[in-house]
């Protein structure tokens, strides 16, 4: 859960953020997110990054969406990550995506691989506009580009080229009337409001 920042609306701080359905749908929802904006933007080839041991939850998330897009895109592919290693070589795991495809779904990335992603990506050329990186979590936390370090300000341009998927926990809830029902949907109706781009189960992409 995260509490709305009061600068939501600056774009040059927070990165684009899309709701989706359900949390109970699982892999389906993320699948049908990702295959209307594929849709949306005309992305016909796409691969999917996924930050666990293959037989982690991110990594079976991702399975899961290579199965339901491939039969109508014309080319998914995986990489599998490890960003729980500090040693683990970004330059060549971003190498290796950008000469699959240039619209990258990450799935399950911590904060810091997320954080590596895009610092290594803005190194090498990756987020000029040519690349859309798409990272995808089951909850919020975690978006902003202030760490207050040196990395900063690459990290907030590099932002420009991202996409959060956040799924809509909305089936669980907490009680009407408490601060953390107020987040969440204060959260859901701000982003809609500003970014006028939202995705439900009733609401499909437009």
């Amino acid at each position: 859960m995260s509490v709305v920042p009061p600068d939501l609306q600056g774009k040059a701080k927070w990165p684009t953020r899309i709701t989706m359905g359900a949390r109970a749908t699982g892999s389906r929802t993320v699948s049908v997110s990702v295959l209307s904006l594929c849709q949306f933007y005309n992305w016909s080839t796409i691969v999917l990054a996924c930050d666990e041991p293959e037989n982690g939850r991110s990594c079976s998330t991702a399975q899961a969406v290579k199965r339901d897009l491939a039969a109508v895109l014309s080319d998914v592919e995986i990489v599998v990550f490890d960003g729980f290693t500090p040693s683990f070589n970004y330059i060549a795991a971003l190498t290796v995506l950008s000469e699959k495809a240039r619209v990258v779904i990450y799935s399950g990335m911590s904060k810091q691989a997320m954080r590596n992603i895009l610092i290594t990506a803005y190194n090498l050329n990756m987020t000029n506009g040519e690349y859309v990186h798409i990272f995808y979590w089951n909850y919020a936390t975690g978006f902003t580009w202030r760490w207050n370090d040196k990395d900063d300000q690459i990290v907030r341009q590099a932002y420009d080229s991202v996409i959060i998927l956040e799924q809509d926990q909305s089936r669980d809830a907490p009680p009407k009337g408490t601060p953390y029902y107020r987040i969440k949907y204060g959260w859901r109706q701000r982003s809609e409001e500003l970014f006028n781009f939202t995705y439900s189960l009733s609401k499909p992409v437009r």
